[in-house]
């Protein structure tokens, strides 16, 4: 169905914030990676008081945070704190936005998409190359010796044909209801199971563990393409009420490293 004019009206106006934000985000990071183990200072300093970049808050703190977050803005940030802020910000802004789009009317939502990426198609800007300085920061040793997850692919980012969701809004997962529940590994086996049966899927909670911590997501809905592809969305632990996008591979590769939580019904 078409859309009316006021969806689209609202649809490029919540693209064009969108893609402002992350502009700005860009920009903002341009400056820090100028610097990285001022960045590592600084971010050591941050953690302490300060929730993680880009988190997101309760339900009932969402509007005031939003409105915050916007007027926050509004002031140029000069130093790398006040940088590093911004970014948070405008993560924030950039997820918030896309999820209430999502819930209030779909189709603006995929449109919105569509419009964002041709503003990125129209106005490509070019991210700065970072040099590492010979000593440094321990954090900055840290994060560069750590094992990292593969990034996962989602069919969001330049997709102009999208006919899925990149992110849905979900319950959130808190890293107190993972707690101590018992784990069960997942074998070779249980995952060619899952395969043959993804509908058993939903609701599973799985968690991985190394020296660097604990990461736990739930498999929160599974969606069946046209093309009959299944995508997985998954919530992880402490990353607010939003499940993204996770393709069959992606998917089935991640939890190839994850154990099952058996937890309460």
């Amino acid at each position: 169905m078409p859309l009316r004019p006021a969806q689209r009206m609202a649809a490029e106006e919540l693209a064009q914030k969108v893609f402002k934000w992350e502009v700005m985000t860009e920009e903002h990071a341009a400056v820090l990676r100028s610097d990285p183990n001022q960045l590592a200072e600084v971010y050591t300093q941050c953690a302490v008081n300060t929730p993680p970049v880009g988190s997101f808050p309760p339900r009932d703190q969402l509007a005031s945070s939003i409105a915050k977050a916007e007027l926050d803005l509004q002031i140029a940030a000069t130093t790398f704190s006040e940088r590093l802020t911004a970014i948070s910000n405008c993560l924030f802004l950039c997820r918030a936005t896309m999820m209430l789009a999502a819930e209030d009317d779909y189709a603006v939502f995929l449109e919105m998409n569509r419009k964002r990426s041709a503003l990125h198609d129209q106005h490509p800007y070019a991210t700065s190359q970072t040099v590492l300085p010979p000593q440094l920061h321990p954090l900055l040793a840290k994060e560069l010796a750590s094992p990292r997850r593969p990034q996962m692919s989602t069919p969001a980012a330049n997709d102009h044909q999208l006919q899925y969701p990149i992110a849905l809004p979900a319950r959130s997962l808190t890293f107190d209801e993972v707690g101590n529940a018992a784990r069960v590994e997942v074998t070779t086996a249980a995952i060619a199971n899952y395969r043959r049966n993804p509908d058993r899927l939903p609701n599973e909670v799985f968690v991985s563990e190394s020296s660097e911590g604990i990461e736990a997501f739930r498999v929160s809905s599974i969606l069946t393409t046209e093309n009959q592809e299944i995508l997985f969305y998954l919530v992880f632990a402490g990353e607010g009420p939003e499940a993204v996008c996770h393709s069959s591979e992606d998917f089935f590769a991640l939890l190839s490293t994850s154990a099952r939580l058996l937890l309460p019904t």
